[in-house]
């Protein structure tokens, strides 16, 4: 299995920004991107009768072309209390092409594709101080994930995958207390995706393509961090996260290997709506102390102690 890479990327941002300490400071501007990528990959693998498609030679091109604009302003109402505003306007083309050949037989195939989407992500948020040392803060974030195409070497089609468009809520305190040498964070989360991009194993084939389903996730999550000795290189710190994350719309899942009518499988899908999320554990908790000690002019000692944990998560 041996693969390799050609990107030729082309970057460029303009940008205006207002001097600060007005009632209003703002920052406005344009961006474009376009790169092409060439990649050559080839599996060579034992010829088995079920397993045809792992000899193969696959030339891929992917040319990617992105402009947007874009722009935020705060709105700085009081020393204390300051409102966020931004939005971006973007514009994004695709354009793939894959060609393969079969190291054996050699047959060959192609496939071309393109595709185009216009979005539009933006941002709000709301943030007080209520002492110099504690802040509180919430916010609201539409974003997007471009879609493409699956160019999976075990397929001769350029399947499309759609783009991901998450919905964010955040709120929480952020507080530091530099005489005790202590800082201390916590948030609430709930996000709402729209066409969450994973990949699952196809039973059949063997492979993962790119599939996606709705999802949502909510919890909370607090950090501390402390160093109790004055003038000493040690630190003390925790953290405990919740998290509530399952599919929502998800009809078209795929089965899992060996996965019956019995259990949800029909036609080689199943209804994953309401399951939880794989890798998303409800409980962790970390803790941890770093100390550092200077040995001369040149070396230093470090001891780091970590301890975490997670629950049992889908897999």
């Amino acid at each position: 299995d041996w693969s390799s890479d050609c990107a030729l990327p082309i970057s460029q941002e303009i940008r205006i920004t207002s001097p600060t300490g007005r009632l209003i400071d703002y920052v406005a501007g344009v961006y474009y991107f376009r790169q092409t990528v060439d990649s050559y990959t080839l599996q060579l693998f034992p010829t088995l009768f079920f397993l045809p498609f792992f000899n193969r030679e696959v030339f891929v091109d992917v040319s990617t072309r992105n402009m947007a604009v874009f722009g935020q302003a705060d709105i700085n109402f009081t020393d204390r209390l300051k409102l966020t505003l931004g939005a971006r306007v973007l514009d994004e083309r695709q354009e793939v092409s894959k060609a393969r050949t079969d190291t054996i037989t050699l047959a060959t195939d192609s496939a071309h594709a393109e595709g185009s989407d216009s979005y539009v992500t933006w941002r709000a948020a709301l943030q007080y101080h209520f002492t110099p040392d504690i802040m509180g803060f919430a916010s609201v974030t539409r974003g997007y994930k471009g879609g493409g195409f699956d160019s999976n070497i075990a397929i001769q089609a350029l399947l499309p995958v759609g783009p991901e468009r998450p919905t964010s809520y955040e709120a929480g305190i952020r507080a530091s207390f530099p005489e005790a040498r202590l800082s201390a964070n916590f948030t609430l989360f709930h996000a709402d995706i729209k066409g969450y991009q994973t990949a699952a194993r196809d039973p059949v084939t063997l492979t993962f393509p790119l599939t996606y389903g709705d999802a949502r996730t909510q919890g909370f999550e607090f950090e501390l961090l402390w160093r109790p000795i004055r003038g000493s290189d040690f630190t003390l710190n925790a953290g405990l996260a919740y998290t509530d994350a399952e599919w929502g719309d998800f009809t078209g899942a795929p089965c899992a290997g060996g996965q019956t009518a019995a259990q949800g499988c029909v036609g080689g899908v199943q209804d994953l709506t309401g399951a939880p999320l794989p890798f998303a554990p409800k409980w962790a908790f970390n803790l941890g102390a770093d100390f550092s000690q200077p040995v001369g002019d040149r070396f230093k000692i470090s001891v780091t102690s970590n301890l975490s944990y997670r629950s049992r998560q889908v897999i």
